[in-house]
């Protein structure tokens, strides 16, 4: 008889037989078992709708709410409690761990909440009111973070999290979203390294195709969900796995990737669900709703002007055939 932690470890094993077909994948599922169910007994989903139309959300940065004394996060709940607790059930905190650049989304530490917007604690008790929304910096962590200094020192773990080379090599086939050059050159102890950096120097790119990277975020995952975190918003995801023969957006093992995530945060909750923020054609942007089994939600970046086009013109022909 299938105890359901022989189910879900099979299920976490297909996954990752096609993230990593080269190797035996049987420990590592063990290994993420254990990060999200030790001591914990997960149970079959009794929920399929985890939200409906009533629900509204409010994003903000928490350091948008100032009082004389106060910790930025009490601030934006005493504001939230008296105008809008009739109106919205979810809060979308934008990033609010210590960073270095593009306001929040080079992360340093992604267990560090800024001293002055308050603490975890602080996190936990306003989900006990709302639901909370964060954002997950996937793709890539800040040069200032302690992995890329163990990376620049040539020091465990990090010097095998990030993706290198000793010098420049074509990357004409890979798809950019910004215009800088993609591979930026850094002194080591080791001498001059070429690094993968799709958005900015500052952002240096994470290596998933090594497993301790992936296992790193899982740990990450598993901590915002113990401090009442039950929504979590995958930042520029469709760039996660390099491939320098392909165009390097959108893999099968970015898709894989997110599948595993969404297995074990509906494992882990009935509450918990997943978003993905893909700024892409439109079809390339739904295709991350997988099969009902990638994000319950994903960002639309197209849809918004569209309404608005509607609105003000009193024209919904644009909207009709976008939405064809």
């Amino acid at each position: 008889m299938n105890s359901p932690k022989n189910n879900l470890s099979k299920q976490l094993l297909t996954h990752l037989n096609i993230i990593y077909p080269n190797q035996a994948n049987k420990n590592l599922a063990n290994q993420i078992y254990s990060i999200f169910f030790d001591n914990k007994t997960h149970h079959k989903k009794t929920i399929l709708n985890r939200w409906d139309q009533s629900d509204i959300a409010v994003i903000t940065y928490i350091d948008t709410f100032n009082e004389y004394d106060k910790k930025s996060i009490a601030t934006l709940s005493k504001f939230i409690d008296k105008y809008l607790k009739e109106i919205i059930s979810i809060v979308h905190i934008l990033p609010f761990f210590s960073y270095s650049s593009d306001d929040g989304f080079s992360v340093i530490n992604y267990f560090k909440i800024q001293k002055k917007l308050g603490s975890w604690g602080d996190v936990k008790n306003l989900s006990k009111k709302y639901k909370i929304m964060s954002d997950l910096v996937i793709n890539h962590c800040s040069s200032q973070s302690e992995w890329f200094q163990q990376f620049l020192k040539n020091q465990l773990p990090g010097k095998n999290y990030f993706i290198n080379y000793k010098k420049k090599i074509q990357t004409s086939n890979v798809i950019r979203p910004r215009s800088h050059e993609l591979l930026q050159k850094y002194t080591t102890v080791k001498g001059d390294q070429y690094l993968w950096c799709t958005f900015s120097r500052d952002q240096v790119d994470l290596n998933f195709k090594n497993p301790d990277v992936l296992i790193e975020f899982l740990k990450i995952i598993k901590f915002y969900l113990d401090q009442g975190i039950t929504i979590l918003r995958l930042d520029a995801v469709a760039f996660l796995w390099k491939d320098i023969k392909t165009n390097c957006i959108n893999l099968k093992q970015t898709h894989e990737i997110i599948k595993l995530i969404r297995l074990l945060l509906d494992a882990d909750s009935t509450e918990n669900f997943l978003i993905t923020e893909t700024n892409l054609p439109n079809k390339e942007n739904l295709d991350y709703f997988g099969n009902g089994n990638e994000a319950q939600l994903i960002y639309n970046f197209s849809l918004p002007p569209l309404i608005l086009y509607t609105l003000l013109y009193g024209d919904s022909s644009v909207l009709r055939k976008w939405l064809m």
